[in-house]
Formats: structure tokens, C-alpha cells, sequence
């Protein structure tokens, strides 16, 4: 895959005197990755950065993108075995991984979020696994409401976490469209700037390292009260075109012109072998229809019948005292003609033969 084009920042923020957030870039193998620690002082950034290190090395190794992070799941708790970490240390993650054929898959656990930008409108791919989402989900509450809920930093799913032995994986995978762009960011971006405020600067700067300076700086301008971790990814320059329905698709017309040409010489060719065929079976079927309605002769000028006919044979002697057969044809004739050569036949008999000339 050729080169992607990106840009990525973390900040601590306005409020925090360290920074739990973590990211990783892997290009060899396509990862891009936020993750958003917790847990107190000296846990948070210890289980954000076992994340953005575990989950691309478990990747290399061959595992999908899902399974990377449900591994990663257990390599917190084992790091709290092990006295690496504090127990209750945990972290969100948001991966995004570009695939073949110009796939995207993005997988997360927790509220850390992934944006589409398509050049005009922002779209949240990822859906949060917190308790404000379920009470929207629900109709309990408002956007509004939502923003201002006290229990607004309430996850529901987080790697590392005690009281979930199997953490819950989602994942989006769609086709990444030219000129699109994926953000990926902890809440200290989503829980400072409105949604229309992010569309807003990604339209303004195409530069990807610049849009998320300006996107830093606008979270931390509007209070900062979290770690800001943000990674902005393009689309390969080589992705397809976007086409929005009711547009007219860009073509190759030299091509398919040269495509409709060979498949109009292609026909053409089928055509002319029916006809030939059909004129050889024709063709054939008279020769057969004359065969039967004119009958061979031999070089004694004989008709040769192919038919194999029983006939019935009369011997007689002829008035020259040759012996010769008649063929019984008719049964007066036959007896015409026994009557005539009178008292010279010597043997008349009625035997069964097959006539092959």
C-alpha cells in the first residue's frame, strides 16, 4: 500500500498534572491507535500504554485487529499480577487498521471515538460504551442533557477492567472513499468541542499535523479539563472516488469502447457458426431424404436395396430351361405368370430370404 498520510498530537490539557493518554502509529502494518488511561496516579498510563504497545505487536503476529485487543484485555490484568500497575488501572482504546482493496476496520472499547470526514459533513463511526449512551439510546435523556450529565465519564466497557472477564469488542469496516479522512481521539477532544466545531477546523485546514494542532487548541481553549489525544488519518491518494447517487460515474471510454468491440466480434463469430452448423445439418438431412427416395444401382445396372426386406421367392423354369426366381410381388401376378410357362416349372417353392441388392 503506498504511503499515508496523517498526523497525530497528546496534550495533557488544562486541569491534569500528567497524561494517562497513549497512541500508537504502526505504518508497517496499517495501526493507527488512541488509548485513554485510568485508574488514579501511576495506573492510567500504564494500562493505556500496554494497549498501544500490545495491540500492534499481536497484530504482527498475525492476529485480526478484534482478538488483538481482547488479548490486550488480559495483559492489563496480568501486568496487575504482576505488580506493574495498580489494581482498577484500565483503558479505552479506538484502532483503526487500513486493509486491502481500500477497507477500513476501525475496533474500540469504551467512549474513545472515530470520526469520517468526507470533505464536508463529520460522521461518528464508533458508538460509546458508556452510561450516557444507553440513557440516549433509551430516550432518557438529550444531546444537551447529555453533555452536562454528571455521570457523563461513566463507562460501561474498558480493557483492563476487574468486573469484566470477556470485554466487549465493536468494530466498523467500510470502503475508505479519496479525499476522506478518520479521526481518532479521546474524550478530551469530544468532552471540549461540539461536533459541528470539529467539521468546522478539518474544513478549514487540509493540513493534517495543522488541523490537529487547531483541534488541541481549541479543546484546550475551551476549558482543557482532560489529556487530549488525537491521530488524523487520509485516505490513499489511489482510493476510489466517493459517488453520490443520482452522479454520473467517471468512465474510461477508450476502454470500453475497446471492450464493446470484442464483444461485438465475439457475437458476430457465434452468429456465423450457427448458421453454419444449421446449413450443415440441413444440409445433411436432404442427402439422407435423397438416399432413401433414390436407391443405389450396382455396375450390372441392378437396384441395390440397403434395406434388408424379407421377400418371398418362387423357382421356376423358363421355356429356355433356365432356372430363375420371381419375385412375388402380387399374388395374381405371380400366378399369371406360373400358368404361362405351364408344365415346364419343376419346383415351386415359397422360401423367406434378405435382399441386400
Amino acid at each position: 500500500m503506498e504511503q499515508i498520510q496523517f498526523g497525530y498530537a497528546t496534550d495533557v490539557g488544562r486541569h491534569r498534572d500528567h497524561n494517562e493518554d497513549n497512541y500508537s502509529i504502526n505504518e508497517k502494518h496499517n495501526i493507527w491507535l488512541v488509548a485513554d488511561g485510568m485508574g488514579g496516579y501511576s495506573s492510567g498510563e500504564i494500562a493505556s500504554e500496554i494497549a498501544a504497545k500490545k495491540i500492534p505487536e499481536k497484530i504482527a503476529q498475525g492476529k485480526s485487529l478484534e482478538h488483538a485487543i481482547k488479548e490486550t484485555h488480559y495483559e492489563i490484568h496480568k501486568a496487575v499480577e504482576s505488580g506493574a500497575g495498580s489494581s482498577g488501572m484500565g483503558s479505552t482504546v479506538v484502532a483503526l487498521q487500513l486493509m486491502n482493496n481500500f477497507k477500513y476496520k476501525i475496533s474500540w472499547v469504551g467512549d474513545s471515538r472515530a470520526y469520517l470526514w468526507n470533505g464536508k459533513e463529520l460522521e461518528q463511526i464508533t458508538h460509546d460504551h458508556s452510561y450516557i449512551q444507553k440513557l440516549l439510546d433509551t430516550g432518557t435523556i438529550n444531546e444537551k442533557e447529555a453533555r452536562d450529565h454528571p455521570q457523563r465519564n461513566v463507562i460501561t466497557q474498558a480493557l483492563g477492567s476487574d468486573s469484566i472477564k470477556t470485554v466487549q469488542v465493536d468494530t466498523a469496516i467500510n470502503t475508505f472513499y479519496k479525499n476522506e479522512k478518520i479521526l481518532l481521539c479521546s474524550d478530551g477532544l469530544t468532552g471540549e468541542v461540539e461536533d459541528e466545531d470539529i467539521a468546522r477546523i478539518l474544513k478549514s485546514e487540509t493540513d493534517n499535523q495543522k488541523a490537529v494542532k487547531k483541534l488541541i487548541d481549541t479543546a484546550n481553549n475551551k476549558g482543557g479539563s482532560d489529556n487530549i489525544t488525537i491521530v488524523l488519518v487520509s485516505a490513499p491518494s489511489s482510493s476510489p472516488v466517493r459517488v453520490k447517487k443520482g452522479k454520473t460515474i467517471p468512465i474510461n471510454s477508450a476502454r470500453i469502447n475497446r471492450k464493446l468491440k470484442k464483444d461485438k466480434i465475439k457475437k458476430r463469430m457465434i452468429f456465423f457458426m450457427v448458421i453454419v452448423l444449421g446449413f450443415i445439418i440441413l444440409l445433411s438431412f436432404f442427402i439422407l431424404l435423397s438416399d432413401k427416395d433414390n436407391p443405389k444401382t450396382n455396375n450390372s445396372g441392378q437396384i441395390v436395396k440397403k434395406e434388408h426386406q424379407k421377400k418371398t421367392l418362387i423357382q421356376v423354369i423358363d421355356s429356355k430351361q433356365n432356372k430363375i426366381m420371381l419375385d412375388i410381388k402380387t399374388g395374381e401376378k405371380l400366378k399369371e405368370n406360373v400358368h404361362r410357362l405351364g408344365e415346364k416349372y419343376i419346383d415351386i417353392q415359397n422360401t423367406t430370404t434378405e435382399n441386400e441388392e
